[in-house]
């Protein structure tokens, strides 16, 4: 969930918020091997959206330098 700048600190609360592509749909979020919470999606608009892209928000507490690990999200959408 973070980087390696944040080495030697513990973090209170981490929020991530990653913008999908707009039309993306069946959006699965795979975690990493320790627990995260997975808050609802939401919508963001940018210049000239018509529909909004979805953001996969996730969040942990007490983050340390252990906690530096990949995770995965998966999504399709319609090529124009």
């Amino acid at each position: 969930l973070v980087d390696h700048v944040y080495d030697d600190q513990l973090l209170e609360q981490v929020t991530i918020r990653i913008v999908l592509p707009e039309h993306s749909r069946n959006i699965e979020f795979y975690p990493p091997p320790y627990g995260v919470e997975r808050l609802p999606n939401e919508k963001h608009y940018t210049y000239l959206d018509t529909v909004g892209r979805p953001v996969v928000v996730i969040t942990k507490r007490n983050v340390l330098f252990q906690h530096i690990q990949d995770f995965e999200i998966h999504y399709t959408f319609d090529k124009f």
